[in-house]
């Protein structure tokens, strides 16, 4: 069967005041969440991070509240 969907969204951090490569690198150290900055992509992905959300959702939802939890504290 054909793949229809993949299991990647695009987030916008550019409000954060942070590049994405920042975001991606504050993000793994202080909150131990990877995801790819938008830059990997090319110009175009400047302020964006790709999250992979292709894993059980038990494990998507502790990287959103490590996610939220770290935005908030910023």
């Amino acid at each position: 069967m054909e793949m229809e969907s993949s299991y990647l969204i695009w987030v916008d951090v550019s409000a954060t005041g942070l590049t994405d490569e920042e975001f991606t690198q504050r993000l793994a150290q202080e909150a131990g969440v990877l995801v790819q900055a938008g830059t990997c992509f090319g110009s175009a992905g400047a302020g964006y991070v790709r999250i992979n959300l292709g894993t059980s959702r038990a494990r998507v939802q502790e990287a959103f509240h490590r996610i939220k939890d770290w935005l908030n504290a910023l």
